[in-house]
């Protein structure tokens, strides 16, 4: 399981940019893809977190369902809500899913 390549249909790869791939320290044939849309004319920025598990045979990850969209009107905090996501703490996920004080999770 060296090879970490993520193996995406045509339209994600079309209409998507890769920000992060976190696999599960436990189970390392688990994970996610956090992806942002490339779409120019949207001012907010969208986010989306897709499960993925190794596939022995594609010796690769593949993507199995999307878990959760998020949506930021300032791109900035955007862009600070990914580089913390890899950290967050269960509870500050689970706030960020409810759009409970998104901007109280980085603080």
């Amino acid at each position: 399981m060296s090879n970490q390549s993520i193996v995406f249909t045509n339209m994600m790869a079309k209409h998507y940019i890769i920000e992060h791939v976190i696999i599960s320290p436990i189970n390392k044939e688990k994970g996610v893809v956090v992806v942002s849309s490339t779409e120019e004319e949207q001012e907010a920025l969208i986010l989306r977190i897709f499960a993925i598990e190794f596939d022995h045979e594609a010796d690769s990850y593949v993507t199995t369902s999307e878990l959760e969209a998020f949506s930021f009107d300032d791109q900035e905090f955007g862009k600070k809500f990914i580089d913390h996501l890899p950290n967050m703490s269960a509870i500050e996920l689970m706030f960020a899913m409810n759009n409970f004080h998104k901007k109280h999770i980085l603080q």
